[in-house]
């Protein structure tokens, strides 16, 4: 989730990159109002880019951090997923974004000068693959790990 939250705040920071647009076909939620600003990612990057090189990320020291919200788009791919996990998901999100920047920002409800305004969506999410999914005992528990990774 940190990892998650600094890159959404990396892109909260900025606007657009000089990089060719995406191709036409390409599938959009509506959580953007102009998705023309987007770009493929670098290596290293997001998929999908918005970055103004000439925004100076230093002069902000307070967040308006608009509430997270959830987006669903024509693939479906949310209908398998039970609402109150889709609620709970969205929440624990916002709190962890709230928590990480909340160690180096300020929050406000007003916008203003130094005021970064952040404004976040979930646009798609899967259900995961119970083959796939790697079960893990909870740390302190007397069971092993299931890859026999120690745990102290």
């Amino acid at each position: 989730m940190k990892r998650i939250a600094a890159s959404l705040l990396a892109l909260a920071l900025v606007g657009c990159a000089r990089r060719p647009p995406l191709p036409p076909n390409a599938e959009m939620s509506g959580f953007l109002d102009d998705y023309s600003l987007l770009r493929a990612g670098g290596p290293g990057d997001l998929p999908l880019v918005s970055r103004d090189e000439s925004v100076d990320g230093t002069v902000y020291r307070k967040v308006l951090l608009e509430p997270v919200t959830l987006w669903r788009s024509g693939r479906k791919s949310l209908d398998p997923v039970p609402e109150e996990d889709l609620l709970r998901l969205v929440s624990e999100f916002q709190d962890a974004v709230r928590t990480r920047l909340g160690e180096e920002f300020a929050f406000v409800d007003e916008p203003g000068p130094g005021v970064m305004r952040i404004r976040l969506g979930i646009t798609d999410a899967r259900v995961s693959d119970r083959v796939l999914d790697v079960p893990t005992a909870p740390q302190g528990s007397d069971r092993p790990h299931p890859a026999g990774v120690s745990q102290s």
